[in-house]
C-alpha cells in the first residue's frame, strides 16, 4: 500500500466488495435475534424511521421488495401483525446454531446462498454501475467463456442505460423463441443459465447439505397435490378458480370449518393442507433422526447416560447460556461438547476420540429433532396462525395479478412444467437412491447402486432442457395480459433508476 494509505481504485474497488459481503452476510444471519426484528424500522416499525438493526437489508427492502406489484399494495398490518409476529416467533423458538452441531446446517447452507445474491444487488444499488460503452454489438460466440462474460456486461449496460429493456418487452410479447432475440440477449441469457446451474450445483452437490436439502425437497414434491391444484386452475371463471385454490391450500380441517357454513365463528385450531405438508415433512425428518438417536445409543462408544442427559438439557438452556458455552468453546480452543460435559472449562472432560465423535453427533441430531419440532409448533400450531393470514394477505393483494394471469396463460400447463422440472431436478441430484416402502423381503429401505456425481454442465442441460417452458409461459403472459405487462415493465425500469 503506498505510504499516504491512500487507497488505489482497484483496491478501493475490492474493499466495496468486502466490506458489502460481510455486511450483508451479517445483517441477514442477525435476523436470527428478536432484537433485530424489534429494531429492523419500516416497514416492520414504522416508529423507527431514522435507525434500523439492518440497514443495508432495509435499503434492498425498499428499493426492490416494497414495489413489487401486489406487494406495494398490502396494509400496513400485513408487515407491522403478520410477518414481524412470524419472524419474532421464529426468533423466539431459539433454533440451534451450526456451530453446536459441528457443521453447517440447511439453514446456514441457504442463507449464505441468499447472502450470495443479496450482496450483487446491494452492490449495484449502493456502488451503482459505470457507463461505458459495450463492446461488442453482436457475434457473441455462447461456447467462449469470455464472449458470454462479456455479453453479460453489454447486456447490463443496455438495460440501464439504453433501451434494450423496452426492447424486450416488446419482442418477448411477441415470440417464445430465444434465436429472435437480440445476440447480446442470447449470450446473456446463457450467462445467468450458467450461473443459476452453478448455485443448483454448489448447493445440492457440494455442500455437506445438499442430499438433505434434496430429500427435504422430494418429500414436499410428493406430498403436492398436483392433479387437484391443476384441475382446480383449469375452471374458467377468474374467481371461482381463485377461491377453489384459498380453500385448497388454506381451509383448515375442524370443527369450526363445519360450524362456519352455519354461520358459527371460524378459528385458528388445525391444519390445512399447507400446514399439513410442513408437518408431514418435518415428522417424517423427525422419525429419521430418532433412528439415528437409537443407534448411537446403542453403540459400544456411546457416551455413559449422565452425559447423553448433559447433552439433551443443553437444548434446554436459554439463548443468553448456550452463546456463553459457545464464546467459553471458542476462546478455550475446546469442542462444545467438551465445555458441555466440563465441571470447568479449565479441566475438560477427556473423552476417548469414538465417543466424542458419537457425543457430538448425538448433541447434533438431537439439535435438529428440536429444530423440527419448534417449526412444526411455530408454523403449524401457533395461535394466533400468522402464517396463515399472511399468506391470505398475499393472495387478497395479489388478486388483479392471478386473475391477469389466469386470462393470460395456462396455469394448468405451467404447473405441469413445473412438476415435469422437479421431477428431473430431484433425480438428477439425489446421489443415493432409497426406496421408502421396502423391497418385497420387507426390508426398510434398499440401497441402490450409487450413481455418478453431478456436474455444473449436468445442471446447464437440466435448464436447457426446461427453459422453452418458462419462455412459453413469459410469452403468453406478456402478450395475452397487457395490464400485466405494463405493471412488471414500470416495475422494472423503476428497479434501474
Amino acid at each position: 500500500m503506498p505510504a499516504d494509505d491512500n487507497l488505489s481504485s482497484r483496491q478501493a474497488h475490492a474493499l466495496f466488495d468486502i466490506l458489502t459481503s460481510h455486511v450483508t452476510l451479517t445483517e441477514i444471519e442477525n435476523l436470527k435475534l428478536s432484537k433485530t426484528v424489534a429494531a429492523f424500522g419500516p416497514p416492520l416499525q414504522p416508529s423507527l424511521d431514522d435507525k434500523s438493526s439492518s440497514p443495508l437489508l432495509r435499503v434492498l427492502l425498499q428499493s426492490f421488495v416494497l414495489d413489487l406489484p401486489g406487494l406495494r399494495n398490502v396494509t400496513p398490518h400485513f408487515w407491522t401483525d403478520s410477518i414481524r409476529q412470524l419472524a419474532t416467533a421464529l426468533d423466539d423458538a431459539n433454533l440451534s446454531e451450526s456451530y453446536d452441531k459441528g457443521s453447517v446446517g440447511i439453514r446456514r447452507t441457504l442463507s449464505t446462498a441468499t447472502a450470495s445474491i443479496v450482496e450483487s444487488v446491494a452492490r449495484g444499488r449502493l456502488g451503482g454501475y459505470p457507463k461505458q460503452a459495450p463492446k461488442r454489438t453482436a457475434d457473441y460466440d455462447q461456447t467462449n467463456p469470455e464472449h458470454v462474460i462479456q455479453a453479460w456486461d453489454d447486456f447490463l449496460q443496455r438495460i440501464i442505460y439504453g433501451d434494450l429493456l423496452d426492447k424486450m418487452f416488446v419482442k418477448t410479447a411477441e415470440t417464445d423463441k430465444l434465436a429472435d432475440h437480440e445476440p447480446v440477449v442470447q449470450a446473456a441469457h446463457q450467462y445467468a443459465l450458467i450461473m443459476l446451474a452453478s448455485l443448483l450445483h454448489h448447493n445440492l452437490i457440494v455442500s455437506p447439505r445438499g442430499q438433505s436439502m434434496i430429500s427435504l425437497l422430494n418429500r414436499v414434491h410428493r406430498l403436492t397435490p398436483y392433479f387437484l391444484v391443476k384441475q382446480t386452475l383449469k375452471v374458467g371463471n377468474a374467481a371461482s378458480m381463485l377461491n377453489g385454490m384459498t380453500q385448497l391450500l388454506l381451509a383448515k380441517m375442524n370443527l369450526s370449518t363445519i360450524t362456519s357454513w352455519f354461520g358459527g365463528q371460524q378459528s385458528d385450531s388445525g391444519m390445512n393442507l399447507l400446514q399439513q405438508i410442513i408437518s408431514q415433512v418435518l415428522s417424517a425428518e423427525i422419525t429419521e433422526l430418532k433412528k439415528r438417536i437409537k443407534a448411537i445409543e446403542q453403540s459400544p462408544d456411546c457416551p455413559n447416560k449422565s452425559q447423553l442427559e448433559q447433552l439433551r438439557n443443553y437444548a434446554s438452556k436459554s439463548a443468553n447460556e448456550q452463546k456463553m458455552m459457545r464464546t467459553s468453546s471458542r476462546s478455550h480452543s475446546i469442542s462444545i461438547v467438551a465445555v458441555i460435559l466440563s465441571p470447568s472449562p479449565t479441566k475438560p472432560t477427556t473423552l476417548s476420540a469414538p465417543t466424542h465423535t458419537l457425543a457430538l453427533d448425538y448433541l447434533s441430531v438431537h439439535l435438529s429433532i428440536l429444530d423440527r419440532e419448534k417449526l412444526i409448533r411455530v408454523l403449524c400450531h401457533h395461535t394466533p396462525d400468522h402464517l396463515t393470514t399472511s399468506v391470505r394477505e398475499l393472495v387478497k393483494v395479489y388478486d388483479p395479478i392471478i386473475r391477469a394471469l389466469h386470462n393470460a396463460v395456462d396455469l394448468a400447463a405451467g404447473v405441469s412444467d413445473l412438476q415435469a422440472f422437479l421431477d428431473d431436478l430431484i433425480a438428477l441430484s439425489l446421489l443415493d437412491k432409497t426406496s421408502s416402502s421396502g423391497d418385497r423381503s420387507g426390508n426398510g429401505g434398499v440401497k441402490m447402486k450409487k450413481k455418478r456425481v453431478p456436474t455444473v454442465q449436468d445442471y446447464v442441460r437440466l435448464l436447457q432442457k426446461h427453459q422453452k417452458s418458462s419462455h412459453v409461459f413469459i410469452h403468453q403472459a406478456l402478450k395475452n395480459g397487457k395490464e400485466l405487462s405494463q405493471w412488471y415493465r414500470e416495475y422494472a425500469l423503476h428497479a434501474i433508476e
